[in-house]
């Protein structure tokens, strides 16, 4: 799966615990949507229907433009990769923090696969594979691992 004619993908995201803190408590099973404080949601993720739950949250907390869109992107493909590839629960958690970070963290039951395999690039016929890609560009992510789940994680900018 490499094309010599595909533009450079981003370095390894970084894959340590200096990402979002968890809860102790583990990835949560509720099925709603709870808003923890103002600034900030809770949501289980069982299957693609959510996206939109989620998105429309973003366009209310975040200011209308280009960084309301990144982080409606970012968020689509860290709960997508989660549904497609990680085992459940799964959960997310959105944050605006000081109005003028965004964090998105997705855990899932997946503990053991928190090393990622290196980049490569998509092929240009390819439908796929271009999304952390597209991720790293917009801000910073990574993987927290802990003893029974682990946290993709992704920073925005805002201001």
């Amino acid at each position: 799966m490499t094309s010599d004619t595909s533009p450079a993908v981003p370095a390894q995201p970084a894959q340590s615990a200096g990402g979002p803190a968890r809860p102790a408590a583990g990835p949560r099973s509720a099925s709603t949507v709870s808003a923890a404080q103002a600034g900030s949601l809770v949501a289980s993720v069982e299957d693609a229907g959510c996206l939109s739950a989620l998105r429309a949250w973003l366009r209310a907390h975040l200011p209308a433009g280009d960084r309301q869109v990144d982080a409606e992107l970012m968020c689509t493909e860290l709960v997508t990769n989660a549904l497609e590839h990680a085992r459940g629960p799964r959960t997310v958690r959105l944050d605006v923090v000081d109005n003028d970070q965004l964090t998105i963290a997705v855990d899932d039951a997946d503990p053991a696969t928190t090393i990622l395999p290196p980049y490569r690039r998509a092929p240009r016929s390819g439908t796929r594979g271009r999304g952390l890609a597209l991720v790293a560009a917009l801000g910073r992510w990574g993987i927290t691992p802990h003893m029974s789940y682990k946290t993709v994680w992704a920073t925005l900018a805002l201001a």
